[in-house]
């Protein structure tokens, strides 16, 4: 592990070397615990090209603000929706956390979520068991990150059922901080539109040319 690394540990951790020893710990523990997640995680690996072909998963260029960084999910293809394999989603996290712990620099993250085409084949995969794996194991003891909100648009009325999982294993803080949303013009009053891809009505490029610059990474060597 590389300066800079050790470096996002500490300011993700407040500059506390008693929090920050065991979430080094844990960086490395990890693999072991969940092997079957890091087994097949080599984003040139047909899974994980496959997955960035169905979704787009990508950082925003500008932070809010407060200094937070701001993700977006969305569909990219809606006729392989049913093909998505949330294990595959969470490896997809993993690598571009990894480049962010050498790269980036934020006090928080933000998520944006556009259920628009998600479907319930997609939905089902969201147990409560992954769910804790997903946001307690490994966004928090492991990644370090710090959500301060969520918003998922474009809901559909049969997700107040997924909002109850997901309120079975989140922390009650963590939990007020998701916003689910059907019209997706609640981005447009959260954040600055200067921020935001055309894709949500912003300025900014589009998740298609966002998520070009993840591959050239990829292509690079930054991302293995």
């Amino acid at each position: 592990m590389d300066d800079k690394t050790i470096q996002n540990f500490l300011i993700l951790n407040k500059c506390s070397i008693e929090k920050t020893k065991p979430k080094l710990d844990m960086y490395y523990t990890i693999r072991s615990q969940l092997s079957n997640i890091f087994e097949n995680i080599n984003p040139k690996l047909p899974n994980l090209k496959k997955t960035m072909e169905i979704i787009y998963y990508v950082p925003l260029p500008k932070l809010t603000k407060e200094m937070y960084r701001v993700f977006a999910f969305k569909v990219r293809d809606k006729t392989m929706i049913d093909e998505l394999d949330i294990s595959d989603v969470i490896r997809l996290l993993i690598n571009l956390a990894e480049v962010r712990m050498k790269e980036d620099v934020a006090f928080g993250d933000v998520v944006i979520i556009d259920a628009k085409d998600f479907s319930l084949k997609f939905l089902m995969q969201l147990t409560p068991t992954v769910l804790y794996k997903l946001l307690v194991t490994l966004y928090e003891k492991v990644l370090s990150a710090r959500l301060k909100a969520v918003y998922i648009i474009n809901t559909y009325p049969f997700m107040t059922k997924f909002l109850a999982i997901v309120k079975a294993v989140m922390k009650p803080k963590l939990f007020e901080r998701l916003h689910m949303c059907q019209d997706p013009n609640i981005l447009q009053e959260k954040f600055d539109i200067a921020m935001l891809p055309g894709d949500f009505g912003g300025n900014e490029k589009s998740l298609e040319e966002l998520q070009s610059k993840i591959l050239h990474l990829e292509k690079s060597g930054l991302l293995k």
